[in-house]
Protein backbone atom coordinates (compact mmCIF):
# COMPACT_ATOMS: atom_id res chain seq x y z
CA UNK A 1 0.00 0.00 0.00
CA UNK A 2 1.18 3.92 -0.90
CA UNK A 3 4.29 1.84 -2.48
CA UNK A 4 5.74 0.55 1.41
CA UNK A 5 6.73 -3.26 0.75
CA UNK A 6 6.90 -5.24 4.31
CA UNK A 7 8.21 -8.32 4.74
CA UNK A 8 8.35 -10.90 7.19
CA UNK A 9 6.41 -13.01 10.22
CA UNK A 10 4.45 -10.81 13.30
CA UNK A 11 4.94 -11.65 16.15
CA UNK A 12 4.01 -11.16 19.92
CA UNK A 13 5.42 -10.80 23.06
CA UNK A 14 3.98 -10.85 26.28
CA UNK A 15 5.67 -8.85 29.40
CA UNK A 16 6.29 -10.74 32.63
CA UNK A 17 3.04 -10.45 34.85
CA UNK A 18 4.05 -9.45 38.61
CA UNK A 19 0.24 -9.07 40.01
CA UNK A 20 0.77 -11.74 42.83
CA UNK A 21 4.77 -10.18 43.47
CA UNK A 22 4.22 -6.58 42.35
CA UNK A 23 5.02 -4.71 45.38
CA UNK A 24 8.20 -7.19 46.60
CA UNK A 25 9.20 -6.55 42.77
CA UNK A 26 8.16 -2.39 42.57
CA UNK A 27 10.82 -1.70 45.57
CA UNK A 28 13.83 -3.13 44.40
CA UNK A 29 15.87 -0.23 44.11
CA UNK A 30 17.48 0.55 40.81
CA UNK A 31 20.71 2.97 40.08
CA UNK A 32 19.66 6.10 38.56
CA UNK A 33 22.78 6.56 36.67
CA UNK A 34 22.13 3.42 35.32
CA UNK A 35 22.22 3.67 31.42
CA UNK A 36 20.10 0.99 29.58
CA UNK A 37 20.87 -0.56 25.75
CA UNK A 38 17.59 1.56 25.05
CA UNK A 39 18.56 4.89 26.80
CA UNK A 40 21.94 4.04 25.55
CA UNK A 41 20.48 4.22 21.48
CA UNK A 42 18.19 7.19 22.89
CA UNK A 43 20.91 9.56 23.72
CA UNK A 44 23.48 8.25 21.08
CA UNK A 45 23.88 11.06 17.74
CA UNK A 46 21.58 9.68 14.35
CA UNK A 47 23.45 7.03 12.52
CA UNK A 48 22.87 7.25 8.82
CA UNK A 49 22.83 3.24 8.37
CA UNK A 50 21.59 4.11 4.12
CA UNK A 51 21.94 7.89 3.64
CA UNK A 52 19.65 7.22 0.31
CA UNK A 53 16.94 6.18 1.99
CA UNK A 54 13.74 8.51 1.95
CA UNK A 55 11.49 9.80 4.86
CA UNK A 56 8.37 9.06 3.97
CA UNK A 57 6.64 9.93 7.34
CA UNK A 58 7.94 11.67 10.62
CA UNK A 59 6.31 12.87 13.70
CA UNK A 60 7.88 14.92 16.53
CA UNK A 61 6.03 14.65 19.61
CA UNK A 62 5.55 17.49 21.94
CA UNK A 63 8.22 18.34 24.28
CA UNK A 64 8.28 16.45 27.61
CA UNK A 65 7.16 19.33 29.88
CA UNK A 66 4.22 20.22 27.13
CA UNK A 67 2.93 16.44 27.34
CA UNK A 68 3.14 16.86 31.23
CA UNK A 69 0.93 20.05 31.01
CA UNK A 70 -1.92 18.05 28.71
CA UNK A 71 -1.54 15.51 31.52
CA UNK A 72 -2.25 17.54 34.65
CA UNK A 73 -4.33 20.17 33.15
CA UNK A 74 -6.76 17.74 31.90
CA UNK A 75 -6.78 14.59 34.21
CA UNK A 76 -5.33 12.69 31.13
CA UNK A 77 -5.04 9.10 32.72
CA UNK A 78 -3.71 7.38 29.14
CA UNK A 79 -0.78 9.59 29.47
CA UNK A 80 0.15 9.58 33.12
CA UNK A 81 0.30 5.67 32.57
CA UNK A 82 2.69 5.71 29.30
CA UNK A 83 4.87 8.57 31.26
CA UNK A 84 5.52 5.65 33.79
CA UNK A 85 6.16 2.75 31.36
CA UNK A 86 8.79 5.37 29.19
CA UNK A 87 10.42 6.25 32.35
CA UNK A 88 11.08 2.12 33.03
CA UNK A 89 11.92 2.33 29.60
CA UNK A 90 14.53 4.98 29.67
CA UNK A 91 16.16 3.80 32.77
CA UNK A 92 16.28 -0.05 33.21
CA UNK A 93 15.28 -1.15 29.32
CA UNK A 94 11.91 -2.60 29.77
CA UNK A 95 8.88 -0.78 29.46
CA UNK A 96 6.47 -2.62 32.22
CA UNK A 97 4.50 -0.70 34.96
CA UNK A 98 6.60 -2.41 37.56
CA UNK A 99 10.53 -1.09 36.33
CA UNK A 100 8.77 2.42 36.35
CA UNK A 101 7.66 1.67 39.93
CA UNK A 102 10.88 0.66 40.60
CA UNK A 103 12.53 4.07 38.98
CA UNK A 104 9.98 6.38 40.70
CA UNK A 105 10.10 4.53 44.34
CA UNK A 106 13.67 4.89 43.69
CA UNK A 107 14.02 8.93 43.26
CA UNK A 108 10.96 9.67 45.57
CA UNK A 109 13.02 8.54 48.29
CA UNK A 110 16.24 8.85 48.07
CA UNK A 111 16.14 12.35 45.72
CA UNK A 112 12.77 13.49 47.23
CA UNK A 113 13.48 11.99 50.60
CA UNK A 114 9.54 10.83 50.87
CA UNK A 115 9.63 8.38 53.32
CA UNK A 116 8.94 4.92 51.65
CA UNK A 117 5.72 3.79 53.65
CA UNK A 118 3.99 7.06 52.73
CA UNK A 119 3.02 5.52 49.20
CA UNK A 120 2.30 2.52 47.30
CA UNK A 121 1.40 3.19 43.47
CA UNK A 122 0.21 0.02 41.50
CA UNK A 123 0.19 2.24 38.15
CA UNK A 124 1.03 5.87 36.69
CA UNK A 125 -2.16 7.51 36.78
CA UNK A 126 -4.08 6.85 40.16
CA UNK A 127 -7.04 4.82 38.74
CA UNK A 128 -5.99 1.40 41.35
CA UNK A 129 -7.61 1.17 44.19
CA UNK A 130 -4.92 -0.22 45.70
CA UNK A 131 -2.80 3.18 45.25
CA UNK A 132 -1.84 4.83 48.72
CA UNK A 133 -0.04 8.07 49.72
CA UNK A 134 -0.48 10.52 52.57
CA UNK A 135 -0.87 14.12 52.01
CA UNK A 136 3.01 14.61 53.84
CA UNK A 137 4.30 12.73 51.00
CA UNK A 138 2.51 15.13 48.27
CA UNK A 139 3.66 18.49 49.89
CA UNK A 140 7.68 17.04 50.07
CA UNK A 141 7.53 16.31 46.85
CA UNK A 142 5.95 19.57 45.67
CA UNK A 143 8.44 21.45 48.54
CA UNK A 144 11.09 19.51 46.32
CA UNK A 145 9.53 20.38 43.27
CA UNK A 146 10.62 24.57 44.05
CA UNK A 147 13.71 24.18 44.35
CA UNK A 148 14.58 22.21 40.95
CA UNK A 149 15.38 24.06 37.90
CA UNK A 150 11.72 22.45 36.58
CA UNK A 151 9.88 23.81 39.24
CA UNK A 152 8.24 26.29 37.50
CA UNK A 153 7.55 24.42 35.01
CA UNK A 154 6.13 21.85 36.80
CA UNK A 155 3.52 24.65 38.80
CA UNK A 156 2.90 26.54 35.21
CA UNK A 157 1.45 22.56 34.27
CA UNK A 158 -1.38 22.36 37.00
CA UNK A 159 -4.74 23.81 36.41
CA UNK A 160 -5.43 27.31 37.42
CA UNK A 161 -8.54 28.37 39.48
CA UNK A 162 -11.24 29.69 37.83
CA UNK A 163 -8.77 29.96 34.61
CA UNK A 164 -8.39 26.25 32.89
CA UNK A 165 -7.99 22.47 33.30
CA UNK A 166 -9.98 20.32 36.06
CA UNK A 167 -10.33 23.99 38.05
CA UNK A 168 -11.70 26.00 35.53
CA UNK A 169 -15.34 25.97 37.77
CA UNK A 170 -13.98 26.33 41.27
CA UNK A 171 -12.41 29.13 42.76
CA UNK A 172 -13.48 31.19 40.28
CA UNK A 173 -13.79 34.62 42.12
CA UNK A 174 -11.40 36.65 43.87
CA UNK A 175 -8.93 36.49 45.65
CA UNK A 176 -8.72 33.42 44.82
CA UNK A 177 -9.40 32.85 41.22
CA UNK A 178 -6.00 32.82 39.39
CA UNK A 179 -4.65 32.30 42.61
CA UNK A 180 -4.71 28.33 42.88
CA UNK A 181 -2.21 26.08 41.09
CA UNK A 182 -3.21 22.56 42.21
CA UNK A 183 -3.82 18.92 40.96
CA UNK A 184 -7.24 17.21 41.36
CA UNK A 185 -7.79 13.71 42.06
CA UNK A 186 -11.16 12.08 41.54
CA UNK A 187 -11.64 7.96 42.40
CA UNK A 188 -15.24 6.71 43.43
CA UNK A 189 -15.80 8.05 46.59
CA UNK A 190 -12.38 9.85 46.73
CA UNK A 191 -11.29 13.67 46.07
CA UNK A 192 -7.83 15.44 46.69
CA UNK A 193 -6.89 18.79 45.73
CA UNK A 194 -2.83 19.22 46.15
CA UNK A 195 -0.79 22.19 45.02
CA UNK A 196 0.31 26.18 45.65
CA UNK A 197 -1.91 28.81 46.74
CA UNK A 198 -1.06 32.92 46.92
CA UNK A 199 -2.40 33.64 50.12
CA UNK A 200 -3.39 37.07 51.15
CA UNK A 201 0.02 37.83 52.73
CA UNK A 202 1.82 37.74 49.76
CA UNK A 203 3.16 34.21 50.14
CA UNK A 204 2.76 31.18 48.28
CA UNK A 205 1.92 28.14 50.48
CA UNK A 206 1.93 24.26 49.30
CA UNK A 207 -1.18 22.26 50.71
CA UNK A 208 -2.82 18.72 50.00
CA UNK A 209 -6.26 17.78 51.02
CA UNK A 210 -7.35 14.10 50.39
CA UNK A 211 -11.14 13.29 51.48
CA UNK A 212 -11.68 9.28 51.55
CA UNK A 213 -15.08 7.40 51.24
CA UNK A 214 -17.24 10.73 50.97
CA UNK A 215 -21.16 10.20 50.01
CA UNK A 216 -21.32 8.98 46.28
CA UNK A 217 -24.44 11.47 45.48
CA UNK A 218 -23.23 14.50 46.96
CA UNK A 219 -19.78 16.98 46.05
CA UNK A 220 -19.86 18.40 50.29
CA UNK A 221 -16.53 17.26 50.50
CA UNK A 222 -15.46 19.27 47.28
CA UNK A 223 -17.33 22.34 48.73
CA UNK A 224 -15.76 21.91 52.57
CA UNK A 225 -12.56 21.21 50.81
CA UNK A 226 -12.59 24.93 49.05
CA UNK A 227 -13.63 26.45 51.98
CA UNK A 228 -10.17 24.91 53.58
CA UNK A 229 -8.12 26.45 50.28
CA UNK A 230 -10.21 29.81 51.39
CA UNK A 231 -8.84 29.72 54.69
CA UNK A 232 -5.68 28.70 54.28
CA UNK A 233 -5.48 31.79 51.91
CA UNK A 234 -6.96 34.16 53.90
CA UNK A 235 -5.60 33.58 57.52
CA UNK A 236 -1.96 33.75 55.86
Amino acid sequence: MRGVAVTGTATAKHAPHFETAFIKHSVEPVEIAHLSPIRKLLLAPPTCFDCTTKVLAEHIGPLLRDDVAITNKTSQNQHAELLLRQLGLFITGSGITVQGERVLRTWLTNQVGIDPDDFVFYDGSGLSGHDLVTPRAITQLLRYATTQPWGAAWKASLPVGGEDGSLRARFPDPPLKGHVFAKTGTLGEVHALSGHIDCASGQTLIFSVIVNDHAPSTNDDLKAMDRIVAAIAAGN
